[in-house]
C-alpha cells in the first residue's frame, strides 16, 4: 500500500499525500454510491495519516539552509527560518544562533552575545555558536575571550576556516603572534585563492626582523593577486624586504607600477642608493619631500644622504626638523647628533647621542617584551608595561591596543581602563576644531 491509501500501479501525486487525497476524493465526487460517506472518512483518516508520516525538515536542515541564505546576506529569509524554528518548540538552540547571526551582521555583538549560550551548550550548534563568540568577543575588542571561543570552537571542529580567521586575528591583538602565525598558515592552507593571510604572515616575519622568509609570503600572496585596494601596498613592502636583502634592482623594477607617495619614493631613493646612483637618489627624495614634508622616513633619508654629500646645512635642517616634529624617535637624536659633531657643536651633539640612547633603550625594551607576549599570552603585566612604553614612544594607537589586551585577560584591571578613557579623550581633543 502506498501514501495515501493508492494501490500498486496506480498514478500517484508527487505533490504529497494531501494532495493525492484530493485527487482520489474529486475523482470519485461524480459516481455517488450508498458507500460514499465511509468511503470519504476512510480516505480523509488515510491523508490524515499520510500529514503526518510525509517528512519534515529537521532544525539542522533548516539552520543549515538558513546559514547559507545568512553567508548571501539574505536577512529577511534567514529571519523567516528563525520564527520557523521557534514555532516548533524543540529548536530554540538553531534559533538562538541564527538569531545572534543576524544581530552580528547588524553591528550589535553586545546583543548577540547572550544568545549564544544555549546553542554553545548543544552539540548540534556547539562549534557554530563559539565560533560566533568568538566574531563577538572581536567586535568588543575582547581579544582574550576571543581567542578562548575560537580555540574551543576548532576543538569541536577543526576544519572551520571561520574559526581560524577569528583566532589569528584576536592572537594578533592579544600579542600572542606565534598563535596568530599558526593559524594564519592553516587559512593560507585551507583558502588557496585568498591573499591575506600570507600577506600576515610576511608581514609578522618583517616585523620580526626576518625579510628573507618575509619574501616567500609575499610571493605567494601576490601570485593569489591580492584586493585592487591592498595590491599597492603590498608591493611596496615586498619591494622593501628585497632591499633588506640587498637586491635593489629587483626593488626598483617592483617599483615601477608603484605611485609617487612619499613611501613609494623613499623606496625609490634607497634602491638607488643601493645602485650607486646619487642623482636618481637626490631626485627621488626631492619628490618624496614633496609629498611628505613631515614624513620621519624622508626626513631622516634627506639627513643621512646630505651628510653623506657633505651639504652640512642642509643636513643640520633637515635632522633638526625630524628631531622637532618626532623627538621620541632614537634615529632622529642619533642624526642629528651626527650633524652636529661634523659642524664642530661637540657639546649639543653629546646631548643629542644621549637622548637617542635614552629612546633606544625604551625601544628595545619595547621590542623585548613584544616577543615574550607572543611566549606568555596570558600576562597582564606585560601587556600593561608595553602599553606604557608605547604611550611613551608617542604611539597612541599602539598603546590602545596594548591596554585593551590587559583589560581582555583582567576587566578589573583599573589602571588599563584609565589609560584608555585618558588617550580616548586626548583622540577627541586633537580632534576638535
Amino acid at each position: 500500500m502506498l501514501v495515501g491509501g493508492a494501490a500498486a500501479g496506480e498514478s500517484v501525486s508527487t505533490t504529497g499525500p494531501q494532495a493525492a487525497v484530493a485527487e482520489v476524493a474529486t475523482a470519485g465526487a461524480s459516481r455517488p454510491g450508498r458507500h460514499w460517506g465511509w468511503l470519504a472518512l476512510l480516505l480523509a483518516a488515510l491523508g490524515l495519516v499520510g500529514f503526518w508520516w510525509w517528512p519534515r525538515e529537521t532544525p539542522r536542515q533548516i539552520l543549515d539552509a538558513a546559514w547559507q541564505r545568512l553567508e548571501a546576506n539574505d536577512i529577511p529569509a534567514t529571519w523567516s527560518a528563525v520564527q520557523e524554528l521557534r514555532r516548533r518548540g524543540d529548536s530554540s538552540a538553531e534559533a538562538d544562533l541564527l538569531s545572534a547571526a543576524i544581530l552580528l551582521r547588524s553591528g550589535k555583538p553586545a546583543e548577540a552575545l547572550p544568545l549564544l549560550k544555549e546553542p554553545g551548550s548543544r552539540p548540534s550548534t556547539t562549534a557554530r555558536a563559539f565560533t560566533l563568540m568568538a566574531e563577538c568577543y572581536s567586535r568588543l575588542e575582547r581579544p582574550a575571550e576571543a581567542v578562548q571561543a575560537a580555540q574551543e570552537a576548532l576543538r569541536q571542529d577543526p576544519s572551520s576556516l571561520a574559526a581560524d580567521r577569528w583566532l589569528a586575528a584576536a592572537a594578533y591583538d592579544l600579542g600572542a603572534i606565534d598563535l596568530a602565525a599558526e593559524s594564519l598558515r592553516r587559512l593560507s592552507r585551507g583558502t588557496p585563492a585568498d591573499a591575506r593571510p600570507d600577506r600576515l604572515l610576511a608581514l609578522i616575519q618583517k616585523d620580526s626582523g626576518h625579510p628573507e622568509e618575509a619574501l616567500v609570503h609575499y610571493r605567494e600572496s601576490l601570485a593569489r593577486e591580492p584586493q585592487p585596494a591592498d595590491r599597492e601596498l603590498v608591493w611596496q613592502e615586498f619591494a622593501e624586504c628585497l632591499l633588506d636583502t640587498q637586491q635593489p634592482q629587483a626593488a626598483l623594477d617592483t617599483l615601477v607600477p608603484a605611485g609617487a607617495s612619499a613611501g613609494v619614493e623613499l623606496l625609490r631613493a634607497r634602491a638607488h642608493a643601493g645602485l650607486g646612483d646619487t642623482q636618481n637618489e637626490a631626485a627621488a627624495l626631492a619628490r618624496a619631500r614633496a609629498v611628505g614634508e613631515g614624513d620621519l622616513g624622508v626626513l631622516l633619508a634627506s639627513a643621512k644622504f646630505a651628510l653623506r654629500e657633505t651639504m652640512l646645512d642642509e643636513a643640520l635642517r633637515w635632522a633638526q626638523a625630524a628631531v622637532a616634529r618626532h623627538s621620541r624617535d632614537s634615529n632622529a637624536h642619533y642624526v642629528l647628533g651626527q650633524a652636529l659633531e661634523r659642524a664642530g657643536e661637540s657639546e649639543a651633539a653629546r646631548e643629542q647621542f644621549a637622548l637617542f640612547q635614552q629612546w633606544r633603550d625604551r625601544e628595545e625594551r619595547f621590542a623585548t617584551l613584544h616577543a615574550e607576549a607572543s611566549r606568555e599570552i596570558d600576562s597582564t603585566a606585560i601587556r600593561m608595561e608595553l602599553g606604557e612604553l608605547a604611550e611613551l614612544l608617542h604611539k597612541p594607537d599602539l598603546a590602545k591596543t596594548w591596554y585593551r589586551a590587559a583589560l581582555s585577560l583582567n576587566p578589573r584591571l583599573t589602571a588599563a581602563r584609565q589609560a584608555l578613557q585618558r588617550l580616548d579623550a586626548d583622540t577627541r581633543l586633537e580632534a576638535a576644531p
